[in-house]
């Protein structure tokens, strides 16, 4: 009897596996997620992983506009979004601190400047420039963006995530505390 109850129970776990396995995927959200660089150029780097905080972006609906950080600088300018799955990123502007893995920065901005559509398959964005794949995104739930009055083309976002740097020699003994 309670071999009877085993196999009964296995055989029901087994359907439970098998139904969770066929149902359809939730795909995230474009706008408001925060996604994660894995793949450029059809290739991972070891520097897309080193810190939570780099190699992202949000499109934030509310301004339409894209947030993001590269190697370590802030990444922000207007977007569109078009018919068919279109993606339209222009003048991305950008704080100006030096850090390793600029170059791979560099491109990063300039592949996301360059998208023209965009793929969503679960948790997985990827971003295409005339057709050809550019860049992979895994998305998290991005927090919640700084309310803050919109800022003008070019100018940096009304909010604290951006800050001026200045370079130590230029600061007054005063500023150096």
């Amino acid at each position: 009897m309670i071999t009877k109850m085993k196999q009964i129970l296995g055989a029901a776990a087994a359907m439970l596996m098998l139904a969770a396995c066929g149902s359809p995927k939730t795909n995230l959200p474009l706008e408001g997620t925060q996604w994660k660089l894995t793949e450029m150029d059809g290739k991972a780097d070891p520097a897309f992983a080193a810190g939570e905080d780099t190699f992202n972006f949000t499109l934030d609906p509310s301004r339409m506009m894209v947030y993001g950080v590269g190697a370590c600088n802030r990444l922000f300018g207007p977007y569109e979004l078009e018919e068919g799955n279109g993606l339209d990123i222009e003048r991305l502007a950008s704080t100006m601190m030096a850090c390793p893995n600029m170059d791979l920065e560099s491109r990063f901005a300039k592949l996301l400047e360059e998208a023209d559509k965009y793929e969503i398959d679960g948790d997985v964005l990827t971003l295409f420039d005339d057709g050809k794949k550019a860049l992979v995104f895994k998305g998290t739930k991005a927090e919640p963006l700084p309310a803050a009055e919109p800022a003008a083309v070019g100018e940096a976002p009304a909010t604290d995530s951006v800050k001026a740097v200045v370079p130590a020699e230029k600061l007054t003994p005063a500023e150096k505390k």
